[in-house]
Formats: C-alpha cells, structure tokens, sequence
C-alpha cells in the first residue's frame, strides 16, 4: 500500500511540473504578441470594456502593461481627462486578461 501512494504522489508532481511548465510557456508566448505601454494613473483591470465590469484587480502609476487588443466600441467613460470609449485589452493578475480605460495609458 504505501508503496503505490509513493509512486501515486511521484507521478502527481510529474504531472503538475508539467503542467505548470506549459502554463509558463503559453503565457510567455502569448506575452510576446503584446505592445508595452504604462499606466498614467492607477488603473482598473475590469473583466470587460466598461467602467461598471467587475474589477480584477488595479495597476499602480507607472506600472508596465502588456497590452494586445484595442476596443473602440467599450462603454463611455470619463477618466484622466478625457472621455472616451476606447479600452484596452491587457494581461491582468494572476494570468488572465482584463480591460483598462485607453486613456490612462501612455503607450
């Protein structure tokens, strides 16, 4: 018994070593297709291009972004000076990807 559980566990971490290898390699990847810009002002990651999606998170001024998609149809928002309905699409947090206001990102 305890014998299978040892080759059990081994085969386990094998498994999430791969995994998480791939996990890396696809994210670094996809992080090449981006454009860098910076945020101007602390930014919002929301879950979709609208200032009333939920928030994944928030980026610091001056913080480096990885941007790879532009929305010109998102909601009208106000911010940084300027209204606008153009957001951006960025890598967020922990892996996933989110939406900040066009306006506050030099880029």
């Amino acid at each position: 018994m305890r014998g299978s559980i040892t080759v059990g566990l081994s085969g386990a971490l094998m498994a999430v070593t791969t995994l998480a290898g791939a996990s890396i390699a696809s994210a670094e990847s996809s992080a090449a297709a981006c454009t860098d810009g910076y945020a101007r002002a602390k930014l919002t990651i929301h879950e979709s291009p609208s200032p009333r999606a939920a928030s994944m998170g928030t980026y610091a001024r001056g913080s480096a972004l990885c941007i790879y998609k532009a929305e010109r149809y998102g909601a009208e928002a106000t911010k940084c000076g300027e209204t606008s309905r153009v957001w951006l699409k960025v890598y967020a947090p922990v892996n996933k990807r989110g939406w900040v206001f066009e306006p506050c990102v030099l880029h």
